[in-house]
């Protein structure tokens, strides 16, 4: 039986995002990447993680200091695209000015505020 493109573990496009591109990260600070991946392997990445908990734009898994943000859909992706790029032509933002550019691209603050 042969292969087929969508059943193995595949990630489409990634970028990275957070403090350590547009901000100014501690010495704690976390490294954020965004994924967008099909089922397959969103699933995998799921059964590896430290944490995991699910956002209205896709998963929040963290492996140690980590943070991966991953998504099934392009169209969130591009988003989180657009934000970091916004951000960027900023740096370096703070964390609220990096919230109010997320919300702005339509990613919703979904940490009760804590972010």
């Amino acid at each position: 039986m042969k292969a087929t493109a969508m059943n193995y573990p595949r990630i489409e496009s990634s970028i990275l995002t957070g403090s350590h591109v547009y901000g100014k990260p501690r010495p704690d600070s976390d490294m954020d990447i965004v994924m967008v991946l099909n089922e397959e392997a969103l699933a995998l990445l799921k059964s590896k993680a430290d944490t995991w908990f699910g956002l209205p734009n896709g998963d929040s898994l963290h492996f140690g200091h980590l943070n991966v943000i991953a998504t099934t859909d392009e169209g969130i992706y591009r988003k989180w695209v657009a934000a970091m790029y916004a951000a960027r032509s900023e740096r370096p933002v703070t964390k609220d000015r990096a919230i109010e550019l997320h919300e702005k691209y339509g990613i919703p603050r979904v940490d009760g505020g804590k972010s």
